[in-house]
C-alpha cells in the first residue's frame, strides 16, 4: 500500500511538472518564429483554395481547400496572439521598470541626477514604444 502511494504521489507530481511545463510559455523570439511558420501555411493553404477554385472542383475539394485555411487560420490566430500578448508584456515591464526607478529617486536629487538614475528606463520604454509601433504600422 505504501509503494503504491508513493508511486501515486511521483506520478501525480511528473503530471504536474509536464503540464506546468507545456503551460511555460515560449520565448518572444520562438513565438514570432511560429507566427511566421503559421503565416506561411496559412498563406499556402490559401493559395491551395484559391488554385482549387481554378480548376473545375467538386464541393467536397472546395470544402476541404477551406477547412485547411479554416486549419491554418486557426493556428495563425492563435500565434499572433502570442506574439500580441508578448509586445504588451515588453511594454508593461519596462513601463513598470521606470515607474519604479522614478519612485526610488531620492526626494534631495537634482534633476540632471534624476534624469541620469532613470535614463535607462526611460530608454527601454522608448525602445519598447519603437516595437510596437513597428508592429501596428503606427507612424
Amino acid at each position: 500500500m505504501r509503494t503504491t502511494r508513493l508511486w501515486a504521489t511521483a506520478a501525480t507530481a511528473a503530471l504536474a511538472v509536464g503540464t506546468l511545463t507545456a503551460c511555460g510559455g515560449d520565448s518572444p523570439e520562438e513565438n514570432t518564429a511560429d507566427a511566421c511558420t503559421d503565416w506561411d501555411t496559412y498563406t499556402a493553404a490559401l493559395g491551395d483554395l484559391v488554385g482549387t477554385l481554378g480548376s473545375e472542383p467538386t464541393v467536397g475539394e472546395v470544402e476541404d481547400a477551406r477547412d485547411a485555411v479554416d486549419d491554418a487560420w486557426d493556428d495563425l490566430e492563435e500565434s499572433l496572439g502570442d506574439v500580441a500578448e508578448d509586445r504588451a508584456e515588453e511594454l508593461e515591464n519596462a513601463w513598470d521598470e521606470l515607474s519604479d526607478a522614478v519612485d526610488d529617486l531620492d526626494d534631495d536629487a537634482t534633476l540632471g541626477e534624476a534624469a541620469q538614475q532613470i535614463s535607462a528606463q526611460a530608454q527601454e520604454v522608448q525602445s519598447a514604444n519603437t516595437d510596437v509601433t513597428a508592429e501596428l504600422g503606427c507612424e
